[in-house]
This record gives C-alpha cells, structure tokens and sequence, in this order.
C-alpha cells in the first residue's frame, strides 16, 4: 500500500532533524 510505503521512507531515513519535501528540491 502507498501509506506503507510513506511511513517505511520515512523511517529508512537517518537520524537528525526533519527535512521537508521544499528544502530537498531547494537543496539547503
């Protein structure tokens, strides 16, 4: 299911504070 999908990114992501979708395309 996408949900799954989402929530499994999320955690695959690694520690630190959160980046949001905006700043991944600006890159800073």
């Amino acid at each position: 299911m996408p949900s799954q999908g989402l929530l499994e990114g999320d955690v695959e992501r690694p520690p630190g504070p959160p980046i949001s979708d905006a700043t991944l395309a600006y890159g800073f």
